[in-house]
């Protein structure tokens, strides 16, 4: 089976959004970062209040509230806006080239404008398929991004990944 396609910017990016959303790290880390700013904040409240400063017990309760409500989605912009710096910034050479993979019983072949490679059946971890990718993971941590919507058949691939027995882990509800 080939599969020829144009990658972009942005087929980039929802690699990098989908790397982060999916890793316990980073998710461990918006969270402890929302608790101790939401906890430390209510401390300056109680601190504050018991202290009669109003002022300041206002200021502290309205940025509790704020960083209560908004952090996550705070944090998720900010690693947005790393990760698009990323992508211009160490991928930009490969926006708008074509990729061809050929999926072979033994292994996949890759080319573009850099080169081929060889990746052998065993060393794909697994497939991770979203809503509009195909993001195939290789034990030395390269990856391979194939969008669905440059594909003539995603039905056929998922198929032959079933048929090479390389895990598929579906995602479709993101990227």
């Amino acid at each position: 089976m080939k599969l020829e396609y144009i990658i972009e910017e942005k087929d980039f990016l929802n690699f990098q959004l989908f790397t982060y959303s999916t890793s316990e790290r980073l998710q461990k880390k918006k969270q402890k970062e929302w608790l101790f700013l939401t906890g430390g904040s209510a401390l300056g409240v109680a601190f504050s209040y018991f202290n009669d400063l109003h002022f300041s017990t206002i200021y502290f309760g309205i940025f509790t509230v704020m960083v209560g409500l908004f952090y996550r989605k705070y944090f998720d912009w900010r690693f947005e806006t790393t990760y698009k710096n990323h992508v211009k910034e160490h991928h930009s050479n490969s926006f708008g080239e074509l990729e061809s993979l050929e999926i072979q019983e033994n292994g996949i072949c890759s080319k573009n404008k850099i080169g081929e490679t060889k990746i052998n059946i065993s060393q794909i971890e697994k497939v991770d398929e979203t809503k509009n990718y195909f993001f195939w993971k290789i034990s030395n941590g390269f990856s391979l991004i194939v969008p669905k919507d440059r594909i003539n058949d995603s039905d056929t691939l998922r198929h032959k990944i079933h048929e090479l027995q390389i895990k598929l882990v579906s995602n479709t509800s993101i990227y």
